[in-house]
């Protein structure tokens, strides 16, 4: 359900494919022009919203939430957590 999202959610913002996005879930995505930094905050926002969770200021910290698959597994904790 997660994967599912984020891969929509960047698809449908960043104009490529979610074929595209599973391939290489690890790269950074801002070094990689996908989103800036408006994108990221809306990002974050909606996955709030959409999941019921909070990010805490360990997961900004964190570098994996600058990637994919990173971005999904903090959201999957979280939700885990509740």
């Amino acid at each position: 359900m997660v994967r599912e999202f984020i891969y929509g959610w960047f698809a449908e913002k960043a104009g490529v494919s979610a074929d595209e996005i599973g391939n290489e879930p690890d790269v950074n995505y801002f070094e990689q022009g996908l989103i800036d930094s408006f994108a990221f905050l809306e990002l974050i926002g909606t996955c709030e919203e959409k999941f019921g969770m909070s990010f805490s200021d360990d997961d900004f910290r964190d570098e994996a939430i600058f990637t994919i698959s990173g971005l999904i597994a903090i959201i999957e904790k979280s939700m885990a957590g509740r």
